[in-house]
């Protein structure tokens, strides 16, 4: 309520004034009611969350930092499993940190094709796999023939530097890269010889297993990486998690609690291990601070009414140590693309687009004998979403089509929310 008097009293001195005092007086009670509602909303969820996790979510300030406290206080055996990484070796790793895969194969299609999407596949991801963990060990030089196999770097969950081949021979590669385009470093998925890459030895590993060597590290080019232990640290809080959102209504407050809290815990582990802070000064004192070496000032904003300007800085990475672990984040989302390599590189299937955990694709592939293990409602199972009898898709995530059992026009822009009709698309 402080907040809104505030802003009225700052648009009053701008010589905007409410006329209607009725109007004045309705606007502070709405944000008392306001207020009050909301305070009733966050006590009855403090205590949900007390109860079952014996957590204080106001020591949290957000959803991904209330799933790590209850991760760290009920599930983690240890502290020391968690690599917690800054410096240098944040700035290696983190350049193997790649998000979703999103790409577009074919155009248009006036048959059908069928709308599919993995049921919580980071969740699921976590829930299978063993993370990079415990003591980092760091190597210089080429270790394969020395104290190494691919096997070993395969086993300990190692990230390294070295090239990549991609061979051009192949429709859909899976190999995902930053790459400079127009000025702006971009991940996309291409053929060729990428030098100096930074990579998950798994996933690596993995498409090169797929493609009987189309996809490829070459051995000679190992120049230094990083060696983990490796174990399974988030069975428990992903399973235990998804009980509770099965045992409920979707209606119920703990369906809600219990899917954030299992989507969360991923994006928490690649936090970036800086610190943004925002600081209301005088000109003269920001000019003071920006000769201080350690601060990296990201903006100043200046405003019409206020002597002072918000100063938006960044703390210098080597002093940041925030409970995050880029080695883990880096993982998950290369399990998730190395789950959907498997269909990518299936040339028996006619797939038009995939976005990160979902695909377009002209067979039924459920039906198929090779995924039917996949149609199944628990995490990790492949659902079925809708039927096109035609569809467009332009670009990442710009796509449109007609449902077939609904005639329903489907249009998707990101960013864009008002529908757009599919006659547009086909001009």
């Amino acid at each position: 309520m402080n907040l809104c008097l505030e802003l009225l009293l700052f648009e009053k001195n701008r010589k905007v004034f409410i006329n209607d005092r009725s109007l004045f007086i309705e606007i502070i009670k709405y944000c008392e009611r306001d207020v009050l509602s909301l305070s009733n909303i966050i006590n009855i969820f403090a205590n949900l969350v007390y109860d079952k996790f014996k957590v204080n979510i106001h020591k949290y300030p957000t959803i991904s930092s209330l799933g790590m406290g209850i991760f760290l206080t009920n599930y983690l055996e240890s502290d020391n499993l968690i690599p917690r990484i800054a410096g240098q070796i944040y700035e290696d790793i983190s350049k193997a940190y790649h998000g979703g895969h999103t790409d577009v194969y074919d155009l248009y299609s006036d048959e059908e094709v069928h709308s599919y999407d993995y049921s919580s596949m980071y969740p699921s991801e976590m829930l299978d796999h063993n993370m990079p963990t415990g003591k980092i060990d760091k190597f210089e030089g080429n270790p394969l023939g020395l104290n190494e196999t691919f096997k070993t770097l395969i086993d300990k969950l190692a990230y390294i530097k070295c090239d990549i081949y991609v061979d051009k021979s192949l429709n859909r590669p899976t190999y995902m890269t930053r790459v400079l385009i127009n000025g702006e470093f971009r991940s996309v998925c291409a053929t060729g010889l990428f030098k100096n890459q930074w990579v998950f030895v798994p996933e690596l590993a993995h498409y090169n297993k797929l493609t009987n060597g189309l996809i490829k590290i070459i051995p000679d080019s190992i120049i230094k990486g990083y060696l983990f232990e490796s174990k399974n640290i988030f069975k428990n809080y992903i399973n235990d998690l998804y009980e509770i959102k099965k045992s409920v209504d979707k209606s119920d407050p703990w369906y809600l609690i219990a899917k954030l809290l299992m989507n969360c815990l991923y994006g928490r582990m690649g936090l970036r291990q800086e610190i943004v802070n925002y600081s209301f000064l005088y000109k003269y004192e920001i000019e003071k601070l920006s000769m201080e070496k350690d601060l990296i000032i990201k903006d100043v904003i200046d405003f019409d009414y206020f002597d002072k300007s918000l100063l938006i800085s960044i703390k210098n990475k080597d002093e940041v140590n925030l409970k995050s672990s880029v080695p883990i984040a880096a993982a998950i989302t290369a399990y998730a693309r190395m789950e959907l390599s498997d269909k990518l590189l299936d040339s028996s299937l006619d797939i038009m687009y995939i976005d990160t955990d979902s695909f377009k694709c002209k067979q039924k592939i459920t039906e198929l004998e090779k995924y039917k293990h996949l149609d199944h409602n628990n995490l990790g199972g492949l659902k079925h979403e809708e039927t096109y009898i035609e569809s467009l898709f332009l670009l990442p995530k710009v796509y449109g089509g007609i449902i077939k059992d609904s005639q329903v026009e489907l249009t998707k822009i990101k960013g864009f929310k008002d529908k757009v009709e599919s006659d547009p698309y086909q001009n």
